[in-house]
Order: structure tokens, then sequence, then C-alpha cells
């Protein structure tokens, strides 16, 4: 399955239609987007949210938020919440 990478920090003046996110969002594989939130209005009706925090040098905090019904089940089967 393709994995679609996309760093849109400098991108917060471009449009979605711009960009052509939609071909990778509803495409065939799994898009991962930093900096959604310059995106945000673009993103698909569901997803799923992961942030991460950096505590300190040797550990690490993730976050995953499910957004959507699809997103809500699946963080249930994988996390049990």
């Amino acid at each position: 399955m393709p994995l679609y990478h996309m760093d849109v920090y400098r991108l917060e003046d471009t449009s979605a239609d711009e960009l052509g996110l939609e071909e990778y969002f509803y495409g065939a594989g799994v898009s991962v987007v930093e900096w959604a939130q310059f995106v945000r209005e673009d993103l698909p009706e569901e997803y799923l949210e992961i942030k991460l925090f950096h505590i300190d040098e040797n550990t690490r905090k993730m976050v995953v938020k499910p957004v959507g019904e699809r997103y809500e089940q699946l963080a249930m089967e994988v996390f049990g919440k």
C-alpha cells in the first residue's frame, strides 16, 4: 500500500486544489500530513489525528484522536478505547 507523506508547513497560503490533496486522500494509499492545521478545511471528513510530544531526551508521548465513525472503530480495535 502506498504511503504519501506531506509536510504542508510552508504551504499555508496554497489551496488544496493546487496541491492535489484529494487525489491522495481518496486514493489507494495512506496519507500522512504534517502541520495539517494549515489544510484542516481540506481534510477528509474522517481521519486519524496523531500528535507526538517530546517529553524529554528519552521520552515521547503519542495522543491519538479518531475523527469519524471509521476511525473511532479502528481506535477501539487497536487501542481498546
